[in-house]
């Protein structure tokens, strides 16, 4: 009975994961839609995660570098997304197995 409640709580856990998670964020909605410029869906596998201020940069000319595990990551240009209308005013990053799939800048970039 053990293993059966185990492998019932891994699944929900994984299916909330590649769903977005985070359901009940008034916002939800909003991530769900939001694309890639190769036209990817950042949440179809992967949950965004907001970043302060001190943990992504921008050289001015339109290229990102995040840091994440404490080293700067250079953010792939066909990952960055800059919505016009966005409910928030953070940067965001989605990543999946180690690779970053989405990146919104905050309002300071």
């Amino acid at each position: 009975m053990r293993i059966i409640l185990g492998i019932v709580f891994l699944v929900f856990i994984v299916t909330r994961a590649i769903a977005g998670g985070h359901i009940d964020d008034p916002n939800h909605d909003w991530f769900e839609h939001q694309r890639n410029s190769a036209g990817g869906l950042c949440c179809e596998i992967a949950d965004g995660h907001r970043m302060d201020d001190a943990d992504w940069k921008s050289d001015g000319a339109g290229h990102y570098q995040v840091r994440l595990d404490g080293k700067w990551i250079p953010v792939p240009d066909a990952a960055v997304i800059n919505p016009k209308d966005r409910p928030i005013d953070y940067a965001v990053v989605w990543i999946w197995h180690g690779e970053i799939l989405c990146f919104m800048p905050g309002s300071a970039g």
